[in-house]
C-alpha cells in the first residue's frame, strides 16, 4: 500500500493456490498491512530481490566478497506456528541429498532425529505428528549448511 493509503498499490504478477507474487518498482517506500482477527494461520513474507554485482578494478578479484545468493542458502519455516501437535517443515534446498532433522526440547532433550532425502529448491515438506512439547527448537543439517528456528506448541 502507498504510503496514508488503504488502496492496494500493486496487483499481483502471478498467483497459486498458496502465495502471490507481486513486482515492486526501485526506489519505492511500501507498506505492509494485515487486517482481520485473531487468527492461527501464519502469513509468511518473502521479499527477494537482484542487483547488478558491482566489481571494482582497484581491487584483486581475491579481494570482492559477494553474499552467497538465496538459492544456495538452506532456508526452513514451519506452518501452522504456533500449532497443536501437528505440523509441517518447509525445507528450501539449494542442492539434492540427504539432511538430518533434528527437533529439540526447551530442555536440550533431543525428541527426534530424522533423516530425509531433499529435492533441491522449494517445497520439501516434512510432516510431523503428535508434537506436544509447548517450545520445539529445530535445526536442519545438510553438508555444511545448516538452519534452525522455534516452534510453539499447543500448551
Amino acid at each position: 500500500y502507498a504510503a496514508g493509503n488503504n488502496t492496494p498499490a500493486l496487483t499481483p504478477a502471478s498467483t497459486t493456490s498458496n502465495s502471490k507474487t507481486y513486482t515492486l518498482a526501485a526506489s519505492t517506500t511500501y507498506h505492509i498491512s494485515v487486517t482481520g482477527g485473531l487468527s492461527y494461520v501464519c502469513y509468511q513474507l518473502s521479499v527477494s530481490f537482484s542487483a547488478p554485482l558491482i566489481t571494482s578494478t582497484k581491487k584483486a578479484e581475491s579481494d570482492i566478497k559477494t553474499e552467497q545468493p538465496a538459492a544456495e542458502k538452506l532456508n526452513a519455516s514451519v506452518f501452522p506456528n504456533p500449532h497443536r501437535g501437528i505440523f509441517n517443515l518447509v525445507i528450501d534446498s539449494p542442492e539434492e541429498g540427504n539432511a538430518v532433522i533434528q527437533m529439540i526440547a526447551a530442555d536440550g532433550k533431543m525428541i527426534v532425529n530424522r533423516n530425509v532425502t531433499l529435492r533441491k529448491g522449494k517445497g520439501n515438506i516434512v510432516e510431523f505428528n503428535n508434537m506436544q512439547q509447548n517450545i520445539l527448537f529445530y535445526r536442519i543439517i545438510m553438508n555444511n549448511k545448516t538452519v534452525t528456528g522455534k516452534i510453539i506448541g499447543p500448551n
